[in-house]
């Protein structure tokens, strides 16, 4: 147990109750669309990000610094190709 001067610590930090959840954390719905890549449950948008990546990966869609976008990623961002 690490020992604290009293004077210098925040009860908020300590306690799981003052902590604030970001915006980043707070779970999203995903469309039709997403849902077929990430899922159709809510997720956090950090979640869906690296769902998204992983997608990526795994389909082999990345080209050195372009996304190439096939049939289910294209539908989520409105064209076709690939993205810088």
């Amino acid at each position: 147990m690490i020992d604290f001067p009293l004077g210098r610590i925040n009860p908020t930090l300590m306690s799981k109750e003052g902590k604030t959840n970001s915006a980043f954390m707070k779970p999203v719905q995903p469309d039709e669309a997403l849902a077929k890549i990430v899922g159709s449950h809510p997720l956090p948008r950090t979640e869906l990000t690296k769902k998204l990546w992983e997608y990526i990966k795994k389909h082999n869609l990345q080209h050195k610094k372009q996304i190439k976008a096939d049939t289910a990623l294209s539908a989520n961002i409105g064209r076709e190709g690939s993205l810088a």
